[in-house]
């Protein structure tokens, strides 16, 4: 179920949605010449592209004076090179922010048990037999 979820950080209304299968292959091919088709990538650089590519591709929109521009999928290598150097380069802490929001809206919602009239949770269903 495709969920979205609204942050604000400063003067910027971010929205993200939950990721979908179109979502994780176009993040593949963004992520991809981040880090230069290597065969090996270190940890923090994979971390850093692959968070890149999900605000790239689960980023509905941005309301707010916004100092950066992000581009769209269809944007050059160079183009998401210059966007993922800006966005990495911050200090104002939201690139961290942005990782929030989409790991809380790619976490799966969790179900309230139901409970009885006087507010209790209901019983396992084993019986005591004292």
């Amino acid at each position: 179920m495709r969920r979205q979820h609204t942050f604000t950080h400063g003067d910027l209304t971010i929205t993200v949605h939950t990721r979908t299968g179109g979502d994780e292959l176009a993040q593949e091919v963004i992520y991809a010449p981040i880090v230069k088709f290597a065969e090996v990538v270190p940890p923090v650089l994979w971390h850093q592209a692959n968070t890149y590519a999900q605000i790239v591709t689960q980023t509905d929109s941005i309301e707010g004076e916004a100092d950066f521009t992000l581009p769209g999928l269809m944007a050059s290598a160079a183009e998401h090179d210059a966007a993922y150097a800006a966005l990495m380069a911050r200090t104002d802490g939201l690139v961290k922010a942005w990782r929030r929001a989409l790991d809380d809206v790619d976490a799966a919602p969790v179900a309230k048990l139901p409970t009885d009239p006087k507010g209790e949770p209901p019983s396992s269903g084993t019986r005591s037999t004292s």
